[in-house]
């Protein structure tokens, strides 16, 4: 019994892979081409009226000093307290739920 060993056709070309590669190729090209030498369009902008008036609050210089020394930040209560007696949650976390 013989063992016939034949070569691949060699000159056969894989003209799939070949187009593949030249469309990953030309996208990479394009993407390159778009993030680093097109310059975008320059668009207007139109400022509505309440943004300029966020600008004014912007220009504002406010002194904290004055705020925090002042007699109506001073007399300002705090509306809710925490309670630090209650207890949450299980001792040790790894014990079963218990079923009632």
């Amino acid at each position: 019994m013989a063992i016939v060993v034949s070569e691949e056709n060699s000159s056969s070309i894989n003209w799939l892979a070949i187009i593949l590669w030249l469309v990953i190729l030309g996208a990479g090209a394009t993407a390159f081409y778009y993030v680093f030498f097109k310059n975008p369009e320059v668009v207007d902008i139109v400022i509505s009226p309440s943004a300029k008036d966020f600008q004014k609050l912007a220009e504002m210089n406010i002194d904290p000093a004055s705020v925090l020394n002042s007699e109506e930040f001073k007399s300002l209560k705090p509306a809710n307290t925490v309670s630090s007696s209650a207890s949450y949650g299980k001792t040790n976390p790894f014990l079963p739920i218990p079923i009632r």
